[in-house]
């Protein structure tokens, strides 16, 4: 029995998931199970889906139509019920409109497989790099960590309260942090930083520094990649500079309502200290941000944290 469960939403992916499937198909480590719940569409996403499947080798599950989710809700769906088979040791997000490099699956594995070794039963995520390509494939950078001027490394629990570096395309979860991840909270913001938050708290989070995926951009994107660059800082300064922390806020409440109990005393209280801003004067409010480095990366980003209401 295959021991990883592979978790892919669709919806309206017409126009690339095909090349997502045929990816899947020609990966390197294919003793994985495929879970996909489509979310709705109403174009050729799901015909296209059961005309792969008709013809693969994968081991294909698609679930069945459901109400809307959104993208968040719908891979806690699928986590869920391939959790709930009990069969599957490591789970990995898919997005429709990316593309695999033939090796994904096989190095993310291994790294896993390495970290679990010392402790077999620790909550463990494991991520990477991407390369960053238009809709055509055609390569824009070869490390979105560079393009974005992101270090994995800047993964504590006070750095990701305000910025996510976790890319959930690229992510795999072993089953002790899976088990900890259900129910994610209708307040996350993404399920990737949801488990990124459990991993930094209750587990470990490991970055590989390698590109696993083509990370696709074009208008559909729910969250894209522009460089983070001058003319990007320019374009968007309208948007950094008038960042609110309330999303962040909200976040964190959940989070800390869901793990209180798990939590050691100086969690709580980063947590704590994080959620009290929305309370405070806007003064008080930037000390503790720089108190407790609620920080994000670059300058620009902090200036606009620092600036906003």
């Amino acid at each position: 029995m295959n021991s990883i469960a592979v978790l892919l939403t669709s919806y309206n992916g017409e126009r690339y998931i095909e090349e997502q499937l045929a990816s899947l198909e020609t990966q390197s480590h294919r003793a994985f199970d495929l879970f996909i719940r489509d979310d709705g569409s109403t174009d050729h996403t799901v015909e296209q889906i059961l005309a792969f499947q008709s013809r693969s080798k994968l081991s294909i599950k698609l679930l069945p139509k459901g109400k809307k989710l959104g993208a968040s809700q719908n891979f806690a769906h699928l986590l869920h019920h391939a959790l709930k088979s009990g069969q599957y040791r490591y789970f990995m997000f898919c997005d429709q409109d990316d593309v695999w490099l033939p090796s994904k699956v096989e190095a993310t594995l291994k790294a896993m497989r390495e970290a679990e070794t010392p402790t077999p039963t620790l909550p463990l995520l494991i991520h990477t790099d991407l390369q960053v390509v238009d809709e055509h494939l055609h390569l824009a950078h070869d490390s979105y960590w560079h393009y974005q001027h992101i270090d994995p490394a800047y993964d504590t629990l006070n750095r990701l309260l305000v910025q996510n570096v976790i890319t959930g395309c690229t992510v795999m979860i072993n089953r002790p942090l899976a088990e900890l991840s259900l129910p994610i909270s209708e307040d996350a913001i993404m399920h990737d930083w949801w488990i990124g938050l459990i991993a930094a708290t209750l587990g470990k989070i490991e970055a590989l520094p390698q590109s696993s995926i083509k990370y696709r951009q074009h208008n559909d994107n729910d969250i894209g990649a522009s460089a983070f660059n001058l003319s990007t800082v320019f374009r968007k300064a309208k948007t950094l500079f008038s960042l609110s922390l309330d999303k962040y806020i909200i976040q964190a409440k959940s989070f800390l309502l869901h793990y209180s109990d798990r939590l050691d005393r100086e969690q709580r209280m980063i947590l704590e200290a994080f959620i009290s801003i929305e309370n405070l004067p806007w003064y008080r409010g930037k000390i503790i941000l720089l108190k407790y480095h609620f920080l994000k990366q670059h300058w620009t980003r902090n200036t606009g944290l620092l600036l906003c209401p």
